[in-house]
């Protein structure tokens, strides 16, 4: 089928025409998939999500106002209902995750999620030893290499990257504990 323009697309919406539903999701459906995919992180649910936002397209297509493009409003709606799912199971949303199209309200929220999981991770790591505590703030927050580290503490290289491991397996630890870590396998 040859590209429409959105005009036609609209038109196609108002009217309920099969075939521009059809070409809507042949071309957007796996984009919104992989939205919802990467926030949601389960497939079916991201699956669902591109229906349910295709269902809601159809079901206010009478009313429908779509000013400059249909793929940032479908790719827009794929991504507040997969909030919307993720929110309904209790998790925090990962805000390095979340796909830039957002509208400003669900962004502003975002930020005071980034901010609660700083305070997680914060609080993660004033939980490590001492000596592991500054190893590894040292290693992130003043950037400093391993081997600058060993001879600014006088300890070795290899104690250096032994504490760095185990800060990171202590953080992972609690973040796991309080459901903020996922894995991306």
């Amino acid at each position: 089928m040859s590209e429409y323009c959105l005009p036609n697309i609209i038109d196609g919406i108002r009217n309920r025409d099969r075939d521009v539903f059809s070409w809507l999701f042949d071309r957007y459906s796996h984009t919104m998939y992989l939205i919802a995919l990467d926030i949601l992180n389960d497939h079916e649910l991201a699956r669902d999500t591109v229906q349910e936002a295709f269902l809601k397209l159809w079901e206010k297509s009478a009313t429908i106002d779509i000013q400059s493009s249909i793929k940032s409003y479908l790719f827009r709606t794929a991504a507040n209902i997969a909030i919307n799912r993720y929110r309904k199971e209790s998790r925090i949303v990962r805000p390095d995750h979340l796909p830039e199209i957002q509208d400003t309200n669900t962004r502003l929220e975002n930020k005071a999620e980034e901010k609660e999981l700083e305070q997680y991770i914060h609080h993660a790591i004033d939980s490590l030893p001492p000596q592991c505590r500054k190893v590894f703030t040292l290693s992130r927050f003043s950037d400093m290499s391993a081997p600058d580290i060993a001879q600014h503490l006088n300890i070795s290289i290899n104690t250096v990257y032994t504490h760095l491991t185990m800060a990171i397996r202590i953080i992972k630890e609690r973040l796991k504990k309080e459901k903020l870590f996922f894995n991306n396998h």
